[in-house]
């Protein structure tokens, strides 16, 4: 191979004079393969989007949709478990845990994420103790109008009102906190055993 041509090959790769050429290509071409398939799968999305734009928003739309709800049934398994001395998880820590699992979905979730739960859970009053010593209790009348599982109800009405109303899914929330406060309540209210 011509001197010249070697050198340059050997400073476009980034490689001193006496390492392996084809093995310093070879190893940037498995570098670079699974990349230009994220390129590749992009670019088909875009053209996609490009040619049935209100199909692409239907799309996306039912994929946030798709991870909110797994996020709340999530939270929801992980709410009923019980922990020793009868006590489980605050709504507040139900919450944070909904949010971890739509930043893992999403792909952005961090350690930082993940700290911030354990937090909440450990020292942010996370565990409330349920039965008769419980820290909270929903009286009997206001729950005649809340259905036998007010979570997932509650859960209900949000996807409702972010479908009806197009709000993202924390001013959801708040909206139907404010529309069902019977139920907002009971969903907040520890899970009694």
């Amino acid at each position: 191979m011509d001197k010249e041509v070697d050198a340059k090959l050997r400073d476009v790769l980034g490689i001193g004079e006496d390492a392996d050429i084809v093995k310093a290509a070879t190893e940037l071409k498995e570098k670079v393969g699974p990349l230009e398939e994220v390129a590749r799968q992009f670019s088909e999305r875009k053209k996609l989007a490009e040619m049935f734009p209100e199909e692409a928003r239907e799309l996306e739309a039912s994929r946030i949709e798709r991870r909110e709800n797994a996020a709340i049934k999530f939270s929801e398994e992980i709410g009923s478990k019980r922990f020793s001395d009868n006590k489980g998880l605050s709504a507040k820590a139900l919450e944070k845990i909904a949010g971890l699992h739509k930043a893992f979905s999403d792909g952005t979730a961090n350690v930082e994420t993940f700290a911030e739960v354990i937090d909440t859970i450990a020292d942010e009053g996370g565990l409330v103790e349920f039965g008769e010593r419980g820290s909270q209790r929903v009286d009997s009348e206001s729950l005649k109008a809340v259905p036998d599982n007010p979570r997932l109800a509650f859960a209900e009405k949000v996807k409702e009102v972010m479908e009806s109303d197009k709000l993202e899914y924390s001013a959801a929330i708040t909206e139907t906190s404010k529309r069902y406060p019977e139920l907002a309540r009971a969903y907040a209210a520890p899970v009694v055993a």
